[in-house]
């Protein structure tokens, strides 16, 4: 009888080292996916095309995207330049436009905080587009 007892805690405590490596593994699996805790202390921006039109030669501040298809959501990008509002420039069938409230006047809001930010850029009613700004 005692010999039961010794073999089921020698299994309960390889069980739990067993569970034990198991969690620490999935802690680290899944800590190394996610984005926010490799904060690189920079603007990281994507842009989101929730348009029903290709945007052309797409541009955060001086920061390039390229073109971006409907529906289309880029990877992240390190702003190259300061980042102060909502807004980004682009074609539509070579037609320059752009989306998002710009900044006019003096003194300029703040820069956006380090982190990572996804652009939206949605069509209005008015045929204008709007973008939606949200911090991941």
């Amino acid at each position: 009888m005692q010999r039961k007892i010794i073999c089921s805690c020698q299994e309960e405590k390889s069980f739990m080292k067993q569970i034990t490596a198991l969690f620490l593994f999935s802690l680290f699996f899944f800590s190394a996916c996610d984005k926010n805790t490799h904060e690189n202390g920079k603007v990281n921006i994507r842009i989101q095309n929730a348009t029903s039109s290709i945007l052309e030669d797409v541009k955060v501040g001086t920061t390039a995207y390229g073109n971006i298809t409907t529906g289309m959501t880029t990877s992240y990008v390190v702003a190259a330049t300061p980042v102060y509002a909502g807004y980004c420039n682009f074609r539509i069938n070579n037609l320059e436009s752009g989306a998002g409230y710009g900044v006019c006047g003096t003194p300029p809001p703040p820069e956006f905080a380090p982190g990572y930010y996804t652009f939206k850029v949605e069509p209005t009613t008015q045929s204008y587009f709007n973008v939606l700004v949200t911090k991941d």
